[in-house]
């Protein structure tokens, strides 16, 4: 532990990030890309970038080329085959999580979170659960999007089209919006229509891509 920020040497190799110290060089962390879930890109310091693991753990680092070291880490963790990597402005609310990150969330979270953008609790905000929904549901998108045999069974394909067709529905100029918000509401449109239903209703919902803009 350091009281002052320690100079290191941010390595990337196929399967790892490594710190190097840069007097000796000899490696001070190591970290799986697999174990990278979203990089924080500061909007408020043009230097300023975070890593986020799925242990709950976090690093931040200053460099003057940032966005260049952002593009190239992305397509390094994504190379590995972590494709629920992403890139976003706000660090992430890990207390909306209902389950660590390292733990796929199962089928009745996903089902909660989707209910709740349609039909939005009394006193929550839109883009609260925009956001509960973001953290739960992996960038890739949604785990459970099929729906399973039995009586009881939802109909996933159903739930995922009325859920977008819910929030475009609603009354949102993009020029009133927070550009975190913005963001996150992109984010949102982005984990359902990775889904086979929810590219289908992108394709077909009447207004659907003009209302994106």
């Amino acid at each position: 532990r350091h009281s002052d920020s320690e100079r290191r040497l941010l390595c990337l190799s196929q399967v790892c990030l490594i710190e190097r110290d840069l007097q000796t060089y000899n490696a001070v962390t190591l970290r799986p890309l697999t174990n990278v879930t979203a990089l924080i890109r500061c909007d408020n310091n043009s230097q300023l970038f975070t890593i986020e693991y799925a242990d709950g753990s976090s690093k931040t680092y200053l460099t003057t080329n940032r966005d260049s070291l952002l593009a190239t880490l992305l397509d390094g963790v994504r190379g590995s085959g972590n494709m629920d990597v992403h890139v976003k402005m706000k660090p992430t609310g890990r207390g909306k999580r209902m389950g660590p990150f390292y733990v796929a969330m199962e089928e009745e979270v996903e089902s909660l979170h989707m209910q709740y953008l349609r039909e939005v609790p009394c006193k929550r905000s839109l883009f609260e659960m925009l956001e509960r929904f973001n953290t739960n549901v992996p960038y890739s998108g949604l785990i459970h999007q099929v729906t399973q045999d039995g009586l009881f069974s939802d109909n996933k394909e159903k739930a995922i089209q009325q859920t977008m067709q819910a929030i475009m529905e609603r009354e949102i100029d993009p020029q009133d919006m927070e550009p975190a918000d913005l963001e996150a509401l992109f984010h949102t449109l982005r984990r359902l229509i990775a889904s086979k239903a929810g590219f289908s209703a992108f394709s077909t919902l009447r207004g659907f891509r003009e209302g994106l803009g």
